[in-house]
């Protein structure tokens, strides 16, 4: 009682513990939505992007490996590595409603909103596939990852995502086929390496 919120200023820092201004670059909200635990920031001036072109996280399957880059617990730059464990997911928990996929790749505490990747079975070079959100306290390697096909349509329309009823497994998978694009070769993650078939 007798308090407001009277400005809430986000800026692009160093570290967690940097709570310096001067210098900054200070990010204006443009969307957020809760349901999916994501929001869509803007700057004043350009920013250099990551080079990686989106994926689609429906094309996922178990044993793909992905990985992340992003600073756990805030204080360095990282780059984890794991495999899909569930390709799949509807995250319902503490009021979300998206679509996931379960890592085991090391995520911690500081790793949330990092890019996770996945290369692809087309082109070999990686795909931006995901966006990590959380992990499972009580459980190893379960990192709970954003699906990037509902933060696709979040980027296009700037609206939250559409949400409907949850489709069969089938219905996912229907264009899956590795060799879907007749004398194209094909790339897929083998033994930590990528593979190509022709």
């Amino acid at each position: 009682n007798g308090a407001r919120k009277v400005r809430e200023a986000v800026y692009i820092v160093s570290s967690e513990t940097d709570d310096r201004t001067a210098g900054f670059i200070e990010l204006a909200p443009v969307l957020a939505d809760p349901l999916a635990d994501l929001a869509v920031l803007k700057t004043s001036r350009p920013l250099q992007v990551l080079p990686f072109r989106f994926g689609r996280s429906a094309e996922l399957a178990v044993g793909d490996l992905v990985f992340a880059r992003g600073y756990p617990l805030g204080v360095m730059p990282a780059f984890n590595v794991g495999r899909v464990t569930n390709p799949s997911h509807q995250d319902t928990d503490s009021g979300w409603d998206h679509q996931d996929f379960i890592t085991d790749a090391a995520l911690n505490s500081g790793n949330s909103g990092s890019p996770v990747l996945a290369i692809s079975r087309l082109t070999g070079e990686p795909e931006l596939v995901g966006i990590f959100h959380a992990h499972y306290r009580s459980a190893t390697g379960m990192g709970v990852v954003v699906a990037i096909d509902e933060v696709r349509e979040m980027l296009e329309t700037l609206r939250p995502a559409r949400r409907e009823a949850a489709g069969g497994p089938d219905e996912r998978a229907e264009g899956r086929g590795l060799l879907a694009e007749h004398g194209k070769p094909v790339y897929f993650p083998f033994a930590g390496l990528t593979a190509r078939a022709v």
